[in-house]
């Protein structure tokens, strides 16, 4: 996952230009985007945080949404790049 993670950064920072121009992403937003970028899924980030599975989806399809991306993979790779979480 690594590997394919820093793979897609790669590919989508070079093709990216680093605009701001998306909504900033709400504190809920940002917890359930670095538990993915550690490979967690849904349900077990809504067993972390103490929510429900729907409500996570919820929380990275707004992240997909700001970021104008289809996959979390990428949604990943774009917060990495712009500094919203760490690698």
């Amino acid at each position: 996952m690594g590997v394919y993670l820093h793979s897609a950064a790669t590919r989508i920072s070079n093709s990216y230009k680093k605009k701001h121009d998306y909504a900033p992403l709400t504190p809920r937003e940002t917890e359930c985007l670095k538990w993915v970028s550690s490979g967690k899924t849904n349900w077990e980030i809504g067993k972390i945080l103490n929510i429900s599975q729907t409500t996570v989806r919820t929380h990275i399809d707004n992240v997909k949404e700001k970021f104008g991306v289809i996959t979390s993979t990428q949604a990943v790779a774009i917060a990495i790049s712009e500094g919203v979480i760490a690698f």
